[in-house]
């Protein structure tokens, strides 16, 4: 290990990263400047060895010994993904980005990245000192849009606010299990959508191109996943030269991003886990393509988990019922070698799973608890959760898997909440079938065995997590040229 220290003259924060650091570009986790990690003279720290084998998570666990002053850990991640890129330029790119977009002191601009507060959604109306920026993700079923501004807040310095979102599906991975490559037309397709999303953004919300990040999802090379290691990179690597063309014959001079699951994950969890509890906190996504979660240690260390979606998940309930076999008693049966032995064997690898005090969750199914447990809290950023509400819902479910389809708001909301209610759980219907549900609920189960949430300090939902990590890489690396 090594001490470093920011070179930020307002900041000067001396940091802890592992020897294998030095040399390259990191990112100062208290006022978030990018800087080339050296050694300052005359100090040191101690390690324990390395940690990790076996075949879990490639990361290494790493104790250190800082002498004083206290050393305040860098957002470093130890990578488990071979070949990941290290875009290391990038960071002095959103040093440059940052002193354009958030004029204020080095040390309150990392607050853009933690929209922690409890604020209403209509937060920053009317603020001119609001900065607006736009997002074109390219994912597996299709092109999503999503506008939002940043502005001033007295108690985080900035937050943000959505604007508009609009999607498209293009399917553009209908054949790539098969073929390895991505469908010829869907490629077209989803081409000429970000090229429409884009004119769209520049006309309707007055945004230039250079405020626009367009990016690749994790979820686009999943059916790759299997596949022997070489073959898979050369399929990923021409799978996005590919689109990157194809994007780049509708919008010239513009490029795509790419990131993978980890990635997202780790985007996630800066943007829905407070800062204050960032060392002590896990993010825990319960999604349709699959159930993730991770937390970093003291020296940004990322440690991850993932289980099956909630529609992979379902679809095996819904295939593996025995006769007429009600779902949520199928979903029970499948629950203990589905989803409850692969999570422990990731807590034997991984004890610090178990061990975060505070929990964050996000992902449609727990929208759907959120919103039907507490249909009257629709202000900020969080609903407060509990064991009791997951219990709850498990037992809603049990009593009627379609219960959504009949579902109303509570008599004594007032009429604006009702409708806001009315709307989303409309939305909901058209989104999730019953087994999905039921799956979902079965996944926040095991959850709470496994992880013994019923003993941690904080459980909360995060409204905005399904545009969280978006909005923070866009935070990132809006500005600066592909």
């Amino acid at each position: 290990m090594a001490t470093i220290q920011c070179p930020n003259p307002q900041c000067k924060t001396k940091s802890s990263v592992p020897d294998t650091h030095l040399g390259k570009k990191v990112r100062c986790k208290i006022c978030n400047t990018p800087f080339v990690a050296s050694a300052v003279p005359g100090e040191a720290v101690t390690t324990r060895p390395a940690q990790g084998a076996g075949p879990g998570p490639k990361l290494r666990t790493v104790t250190a010994t800082v002498p004083a002053p206290p050393a305040v850990p860098v957002a470093v991640t130890v990578r488990r993904v071979a070949g990941a890129p290290a875009g290391g330029s990038a960071f002095w790119c959103l040093a440059a980005l940052l002193a354009f977009v958030v004029p204020i002191t080095a040390a309150s601009t990392f607050a853009i990245l933690n929209w922690k507060n409890d604020r209403s959604a209509d937060a920053g109306e009317g603020n001119d000192s609001a900065e607006r920026f736009g997002a074109i993700e390219i994912g597996s079923k299709g092109v999503k849009f999503t506008v939002f501004e940043v502005f001033p807040d007295e108690q985080l310095g900035h937050d943000y606010r959505i604007l508009a979102d609009g999607s498209s599906d293009t399917n553009i991975v209908t054949p790539m299990k098969e073929t390895g490559t991505f469908d010829e037309q869907g490629l077209t397709k989803t081409a000429g959508v970000a090229g429409k999303f884009m004119q769209q953004l520049q006309k309707e919300h007055d945004l230039p191109s250079e405020r626009v990040v367009i990016v690749g999802s994790g979820g686009l090379f999943g059916a790759l996943d299997g596949r022997p290691e070489a073959e898979r990179a050369r399929l990923v690597a021409q799978n996005k030269k590919n689109l990157r063309e194809a994007v780049g014959k509708v919008i010239p001079g513009r490029g795509v991003y790419f990131v993978d699951v980890e990635e997202e994950l780790q985007y996630q969890l800066r943007a829905c886990v407070p800062s204050r509890h960032r060392d002590s906190a896990i993010f825990i996504d319960v999604g349709g393509g699959g159930t993730r979660g991770g937390y970093q240690d003291s020296v940004g260390v990322l440690y991850t988990f993932n289980l099956p979606g909630i529609k992979s998940f379902g679809k095996q309930i819904k295939a593996k019922r025995e006769g007429e076999e009600p779902l949520p008693e199928a979903a029970a049966r499948l629950a203990p070698r589905e989803l409850r032995e692969p999570l422990q064997r990731h807590i034997e690898r991984t004890p610090g799973l178990r061990s975060r005090d505070r929990v964050y969750l996000g992902g449609g199914v727990v929208w759907v608890l959120a919103t039907c447990q507490h249909p009257a809290d629709r202000k900020g950023s969080y609903v407060r959760l509990s064991v009791k509400d997951i219990d709850a819902f498990a037992a809603r479910l049990r009593q009627n898997p379609d219960f959504l389809k009949t579902f109303s708001p509570p008599a004594d909301l007032d009429e604006e909440k009702r409708k806001e209610v009315a709307k989303e759980v409309a939305k909901m219907r058209g989104i999730f079938a019953p087994e999905e549900l039921v799956a979902g609920a079965e996944i926040l189960r095991a959850l709470v065995a496994e992880l013994e949430l019923g003993r941690k300090e904080e459980l909360a939902f995060y409204r905005y997590s399904n545009n969280a990590w978006l909005l923070s890489f866009v935070a990132e690396k809006s500005g600066f040229p592909n």
